[in-house]
């Protein structure tokens, strides 16, 4: 059985969420926010297949808890969901790895089973942490 840490602050999301997943076979570990899913990512003594994770959410955003528990759990596959649209993410400045998989809000039970199993089934890279892209600085006279 396929374990997926579920990160929602909206209730009702999460809950609907969660039962869809365990409905579709897979265990389920729910956090609120992303503070309570570090300490589980840190805590949780099996492998945890998946993070999927809302990219905004008050304290650590959806990208930040990312990195965070990859630093535990190197290669976990990640599927971020958001209703904001890209420019918006930009705007909040939200940096994800180019190729992220993220699933838009609202979405249909099929939607959330096809994009699971999609991240899920995919080949994972072991790799160094993704890291916000580099900056230039810049040098003033």
């Amino acid at each position: 059985m396929e374990t997926i840490l579920l990160v929602d602050d909206d209730t009702a999301v999460r809950s609907v969420s969660q039962l869809i997943l365990e409905e579709c076979g897979y265990q389920v570990l729910a956090a609120e926010d992303g503070s309570k899913a570090l300490r589980i990512a840190k805590e949780y003594p099996g492998p945890v297949h998946l993070l999927l994770t809302d990219l905004v959410m008050p304290g650590i955003d959806g990208a930040e808890l990312g990195r965070q528990i990859g630093s535990h759990r190197l290669g976990i596959p990640i599927l971020y969901v958001t209703a904001l649209a890209v420019a918006q993410l930009v705007d909040r400045q939200i940096v994800l790895e180019p190729g992220v998989p993220i699933l838009a809000k609202p979405f249909s039970l099929e939607t959330l089973e096809k994009c699971v199993r999609e991240v899920l089934d995919q080949p994972h890279r072991v790799s160094p942490l993704p890291t916000p892209p580099h900056r230039e600085r810049v040098e003033t006279d």
